[in-house]
């Protein structure tokens, strides 16, 4: 170590005292010996020095030697202490290294050559204690921050509330997250050594396996799979270790139902909005983009023949839809009143709220505050769809009449009539009263070129009216605009139904 070694020397024969420190100091010339002569004066010393090695004469005035180590040990000090004695047995030796002392040495002809070697011994003893209680400190604080680390990434990890687990090669689950058990009906610690497939899926193995095709490439992995009713994206990652050898594989799945039913929605959507931004003009000039798509499709599926399921998906679905649009294009204008749409008993809360989540962006964007009135388990007996396509073509003209932000309410609540009206307010620039009696009339729009062409309304009138409903609007310009769709109460449809 660099600097002197400073040795605390306690002995109360002065005599006893200089031969210690000049048999000291010829061993090693580093080594700086202090002396005191009571056991008073050592604890005093103690109190504002640090020394490498105490040598205590075993016979002191005052205090016993064995006393004076027993204060020592109590403060705290980590400086090895010898004992030297001149009436030293057996006995008295190991009284004192069954109280910490770390050697003991009698006083007799040859004991001041072994004095320096039991220094030596001492200090390369402590400065080894002192390393390995570091040592022990820095593992015990980087072991508390691992744990902290651990418990913390643990309670995200049964925070997140889609599926995450981790399997390794055989398939058998390392660990997951609470989700994952709660779909599993079952504890997170009740999982681990169980096969994935059988605990998610309850089958012997699963078709299009993201983890076997993990398993198999090294690579990432998505699939869309189906449990019962439920339609989850699950997603494979492979894990290496230090050696960049697989290990095991992180499974991350997500509900989609939801969103599924909502892309389906919102795909029925934008196909009237389509219609209403394009047939301003001739069928045709509608026709003609829509050929594009469905030549761009047709070349994109011939010329991608390794496409994964969900690219022939999405490619199938550009196709079906594209013939349809073709469809409403050709019978638009022939709106019929029998259609084959199915009705049903609508929880018109959800269904707003499913309404509102496609177009939540464009509220923020717009900076419009959003506020909904009604009250829970209000349900009105009508097509789910055609009347969440009537509420995104209202929402988005309120939307579209303040361009510099305002306020929606949509409100819910059963009228005397025994039917259900949805109120849909906006603090928008209003319309002109000369325009209110044409605002359902085909065609006819006060929106600019390709913004918008008068068929939304018109065929929200059409829809609502047909199933025997009604769609009212007031208005004023420059304080907003208030539509109220009344349509049959679920409990009246239902009883009308049962005495018929």
């Amino acid at each position: 170590m660099d600097g002197p070694l400073k040795i605390l020397l306690v002995e109360d024969d002065p005599d006893q005292a200089n031969l210690i420190q000049k048999r000291l100091r010829n061993y090693n010339s580093h080594i700086e010996v202090e002396t005191v002569f009571s056991g008073k004066d050592c604890l005093r010393k103690l109190t504002r020095n640090h020394y490498e090695t105490i040598i205590l004469d075993y016979s002191l005035p005052e205090y016993a030697g064995i006393e004076i180590l027993n204060r020592i040990k109590q403060t705290g000090i980590d400086a090895p202490v010898i004992i030297v004695s001149a009436n030293g047995n057996e006995k008295m030796a190991v009284e004192a290294l069954k109280r910490g002392a770390h050697d003991y040495l009698v006083k007799d002809s040859g004991y001041l050559t072994l004095l320096p070697k039991a220094v030596e011994r001492a200090i390369e003893k402590n400065l080894v204690d002192i390393k390995l209680r570091k040592s022990e400190r820095k593992n015990r604080e980087l072991f508390e921050k691992v744990l902290e680390s651990k418990n913390r990434l643990q309670t995200m990890f049964d925070g997140i509330e889609d599926i995450i687990y981790e399997v390794n090669k055989d398939y058998e689950i390392i660990r997951a997250n609470k989700k994952f058990a709660e779909l599993c009906n079952s504890q997170p610690e009740n999982l681990i050594g169980k096969k994935c497939y059988d605990v998610y899926f309850n089958c012997e193995s699963c078709g299009g396996c993201p983890v076997k095709a993990t398993l198999d490439s090294l690579q990432p992995h998505s699939v869309e799979k189906t449990n019962g009713a439920d339609v989850y994206d699950t997603r494979s990652y492979p894990i290496f270790n230090v050696d960049r050898k697989l290990e095991s594989v992180a499974v991350y799945s997500k509900n989609i139902t939801e969103k599924r039913g909502l892309e389906k929605s919102l795909i029925q959507s934008e196909k009237l909005a389509t219609i209403g931004l394009l047939a301003s003009g001739i069928a045709h000039e509608l026709r003609n983009p829509l050929n594009v798509i469905e030549t761009a499709r047709y070349y994109i599926d011939q010329f991608l023949p390794e496409k994964s399921n969900d690219i022939s998906a999405k490619l199938e679905i550009i196709s079906k839809n594209v013939k349809r649009a073709s469809k409403i294009i050709n019978s638009l204008l022939e709106y019929s009143r029998h259609s084959e749409y199915e009705n049903e008993s609508i929880d018109l809360e959800k269904l707003v709220a499913d309404t509102m989540a496609l177009i939540e962006k464009e509220f923020i964007a717009r900076n419009i505050e959003y506020i909904f009135e009604g009250k829970p388990n209000t349900f009105a007996y009508f097509n789910m769809d055609s009347l969440k396509q009537v509420l995104l073509n209202i929402i988005i003209n309120a939307i579209q009449a303040m361009p510099n932000g305002g306020q929606l309410v949509i409100s819910i609540k059963k009228s005397r009539e025994k039917s259900v009206d949805i109120q849909i307010s906006d603090t928008g620039i209003g319309i002109p009263e000369e325009n209110l009696p044409r605002l359902f009339s085909p065609f006819f729009t006060t929106k600019e070129v390709g913004v918008g062409t008068g068929l939304g309304l018109y065929v929200s009138h059409m829809i609502i009216e047909r199933e025997g409903g009604k769609i009212l609007v007031d208005s004023k310009l420059n304080e907003g605009t208030t539509f109220t769709i009344s349509l049959p109460s679920s409990e009246v449809t239902e009883s009308l139904a049962v005495h018929s």
